[in-house]
């Protein structure tokens, strides 16, 4: 007894130890109330309370797992509010747990379950089940009183209805009163005054381990009819429900912990293959365990089959609600041949589900397989537990006889315990949630016994990914996978530092999650903003974070890029020009590209996708005065990026040298230069006639950048001594052509070659270069008539190919200002510099030595 007194402190102390507390108003789950009464069968009026909840709000109500949960105003009776207490409770099932609708496989169901106390209330008790929002809760008052607060099943104010009753009023819809057929003839069991013996003379020590009870659970097609259980989901939400609730039990007072590792489901389309469920419960016991002998791959201690409450008679005004098949028979050979079936209620005169009841039954019919035997039976119980029955024969073929009983006089109705028939004769029509001290002492002896029952396995929690060594994109979903056994929630965190520091990814996320069936926890992570080369992510078990996994190695976070390298900030662009964009992108496969003319207000879509990193672009052949382009990530519309402000204008052309009638000398370098308007990317080609304007030829294919402003013309001998005219024609739109200036070619002197030019000033710039001839570094001075804002300043070779940008966006006023500028890079020979100042242009001369 020794041990035992010290298991229950130990429970007692790890399931109300208040770490922290979660408090919620049950009030505020609520969305609906109503008043309901219904006749009972014996003439009377019964009142009870229904009310309609918050799905969402009760989810979030109970997912604070690691923590002591705290209900105000929670109904506790007929109209009677108070606080309530709560810890978790392990689960019955786990990453091993297999669900079967039929043969099909389905995920399993995310089910809590807590054990507390009402507030102030010595000797009360609460279970509770939750799942999607449904309440399962037995609630035991101090004064013996039992209330079932769980689903309604025909009232709806919507579908998260609930009703809390008194657990008298909450039976089969049968005048009969239900008892177990469980035959409990003498056996080889060792009886307990045996197994005290042999404990107590050191033949055998008591452990103090979690043992672990694997019971497989079917249930009919009857079963599924019942009320509350008419689909897959709600169906297996109800049996793990029930045997959480069981497992409290067992594991408080024989420190047992019951694992399904199988659950099969026969539906209204998936028959079972039995003959007798729903009607003759000792009939189907048989065919379960004729069923089930055959199966000797499924490892188990015991099979127990859900069926609806059953027609099958006594003898003595009660009818069979549960049956095992003998006492004590797990075990027994090569595979343990422990069946038991029960009868879950199925009508009521409650619209509810019998949660307490239905718990009690298949905590009894389980009792008798690992070995109790009914706690009025005298001959093996010596001195009997209880005299709720009688064995008198003046009260032979009422439902307080039993022929085990040594009771000989009147039955002497309590409260009684979950293997005890007191619920016959007390006025409750119920027992006390527990196996009493020797019923408990007794069965952990026998179990120890046993082989096939060995010591629970200790929870561990394992990574499957990510393992590391991979690299992850910023707002991208990382599925985070890792394997449990015995974890029922895990809470998640990463690092971006090798593990030095955690953050919280979340909280109370089941353990096996509802995506698989492999019995594996996902959960879906949107990867935060913080690239790091040293992330790992760690998963633990909430209720014991020793028990923990990472990833192997590290990984990274990279965070996706997209940005415009093509600046065209406070450039007036010509409506005909072809506009080469170019952007640099990192982790982003495809862009949309898009333009506004009118100042971010709108968007036009040029390229709806694009994988490439350029596009070149035909403007819209419209004038105006604030535009932009925007590149976007087509997986991440958040990701953009947009150019600075251009101007849309009409492109001009004025030809400035050579003017007319100049000569121009064959065999040397002669300048042409213009002057551009509203053109910043376009070309021009250089074009003469010999034929009075007949036909044209360009100087050269390519042509020549419209900024630059300058082309030297290396003229043929073989135009020796002619008569020509020059032009300037804008490539992009060959409409748009200069003044066309008349010139002689000639071999002779004199003739205007580019050795007589030194500087070219056009309008309002005035520039020079020092030294000139140049070998390492030039200073440039320029200043202008009138202010120009936002000036550049580019480099072109002699054929007007631009080589470099010296500067751009500088102000220049009537204040000369100078700029250093190294050559040592450049070829010797001779090149330009172009000063552009809004629609104005300067080119001047150098050479490199």
């Amino acid at each position: 007894m020794r041990l035992y007194i010290s298991l229950l402190l130990f429970f007692f102390i790890l399931y109300t130890q208040n770490i922290s507390a979660a408090t919620s108003d049950f009030n505020s789950l609520i969305k609906g109330k109503k008043e309901s009464t219904i006749a009972h069968p014996q003439g009377l009026q019964y009142t009870f309370s229904s009310f309609s909840l918050e799905n969402e709000k009760v989810i979030a109500a109970f997912s604070e797992l690691d923590k002591t949960l705290v209900l105000d105003n929670f109904p506790i009776g007929n109209n009677q509010l108070s606080t309530v207490e709560l810890t978790i409770s392990p689960s019955s099932v786990d990453s091993r747990t297999k669900v079967f609708i039929g043969n099909q496989q389905i995920p399993l169901p995310f089910v809590s379950s807590f054990i507390g106390t009402i507030h102030n209330e010595p000797g009360s008790s609460v279970l509770l089940t939750t799942s999607q929002g449904h309440i399962y809760c037995w609630i035991m008052r101090s004064s013996g009183e039992q209330f079932v607060l769980t689903p309604s099943h025909t009232l709806a104010l919507d579908n998260e209805h609930h009703i809390i009753s008194q657990n008298e009023f909450i039976h089969d819809d049968k005048t009969a009163q239900a008892q177990c057929l469980t035959d409990e003839k003498p056996n080889n069991l060792p009886t307990p005054q045996e197994l005290f013996e042999k404990y107590s003379k050191g033949e055998k020590t008591l452990t103090n381990e979690m043992l672990e009870l694997p019971v497989i659970v079917e249930s009919t097609s009857s079963f599924f009819n019942g009320p509350g259980r008419k689909d897959s989901i709600s169906a297996v939400q109800y049996i793990i429900a029930l045997f959480n609730g069981i497992n409290s039990l067992y594991r408080k007072e024989l420190n047992v912990n019951i694992i399904i590792p199988k659950i099969i489901i026969w539906t209204a389309s998936n028959q079972d293959p039995y003959q007798n469920d729903g009607s003759n419960t000792p009939a189907l016991l048989q065919e379960v365990e004729s069923r089930w002998n055959t199966n000797t791959k499924d490892t188990r201690a015991i099979v127990h089959c859900l069926d609806a409450v059953g027609s099958s008679g006594t003898g003595n005004g009660t009818f069979v609600l549960g049956i095992a098949n003998g006492i004590g028979n797990i075990c027994d050979g090569d595979i343990s041949k422990a069946y038991s079936v029960s009868g879950i209620f199925r009508s009521s005169i409650i619209p509810s589900n019998a949660y307490s009841k239905d718990i009690v039954t298949i905590a009894h019919e389980l009792g008798h397989n690992i070995g109790a035997y009914h706690t009025h039976n005298c001959w093996f119980w010596k001195p009997a537990l209880d005299s709720c029955l009688t064995g008198a024969s003046n009260y032979a073929g009422q439902i307080s006889y039993s022929q085990e009983s040594c009771n000989k006089s009147a039955p002497k109705p309590v409260f009684g315990s979950i293997m005890s028939y007191c619920h016959l004769t007390n006025n409750k029509n119920a027992v006390d949630f527990t196996f009493l001290p020797r019923v408990y002492t007794y069965l952990r002896q026998f179990l120890e016994s046993k082989s096939c029952i060995q010591p629970a396995q200790i929870s561990q929690v394992n990574m499957i990914y990510p393992w590391g060594g991979q690299t992850f994109v910023v707002g991208k979903v990382m599925s985070i996978e890792w394997t449990s056994v015995n974890v029922q929630t895990v809470t998640l965190e990463y690092s971006i530092n090798g593990g030095q520091t955690w953050e919280t990814i979340s909280k109370n996320i089941p353990a096996v999650s509802q995506q698989a069936i492999n019995g594996q926890g996902i959960y879906n992570w949107n990867i935060p903003n913080a690239p790091t080369t040293q992330g790992r992510i760690r998963v633990y078990d909430q209720l014991n974070p020793m028990n923990q996994d990472t990833s192997w190695v590290n990984f990274s976070i990279e965070a996706p890029s997209l940005i415009f390298g093509t600046d065209i900030s406070k450039k007036v662009i010509g409506i005909k020009e072809l506009v080469p964009l170019a952007w640099t992108k990192k982790l982003v496969d495809k862009v949309k590209l898009e333009i506004s003319i009118d100042a971010k207000q709108s968007w036009q879509t040029i390229s709806g996708s694009l994988s490439s990193n350029s596009s070149t672009v035909n403007v819209p052949d419209i004038v105006a005065k604030e535009c932009y382009f925007k590149v976007t990530s087509l997986e991440d519309s958040t990701l953009f990026s947009i150019t600075g402000p251009f101007e849309l204008a009409k492109e001009q052309l004025t030809i400035i040298l050579p003017k007319p009638n100049d000569t121009l000398c064959v065999g040397k370098q002669n300048i042409i230069t213009w002057k551009s308007e509203n053109i910043a990317f376009g070309r021009v080609n250089t074009q003469y006639s010999t034929n009075n304007g007949a036909t044209w030829i360009a100087t050269n294919t390519l042509g020549n950048d419209a900024v630059s402003g300058i082309f030297n013309w290396q003229i043929d001998k073989k135009l020796d001594s002619s008569r020509a005219l020059i032009r300037i024609v804008y490539k992009q739109d060959t409409s748009l052509i200069t003044s066309i200036i008349p010139v002689y070619i000639t071999s002779k002197s004199p003739c205007s070659s580019i050795s007589s030019i030194k500087n070219i000033d056009i309008d309002n710039i005035q520039s020079s270069i020092i030294p000139n001839p140049a070998e390492q570094l030039i200073t440039i001075t320029i200043s202008a008539k009138q202010i120009c804002d936002n000036a550049s300043i580019s480099l072109f070779d002699i054929q007007g190919r631009a080589i470099s940008t010296i500067k751009e966006a500088i102000s220049i006023d009537n204040n000369p200002i100078s700029l250093q500028y190294s050559v040592e890079h450049l070829s010797a020979g001779a090149y330009y510099i172009s000063i552009t100042c809004e629609h104005s242009t300067s080119t001047i001369q150098f050479t490199k030595k």
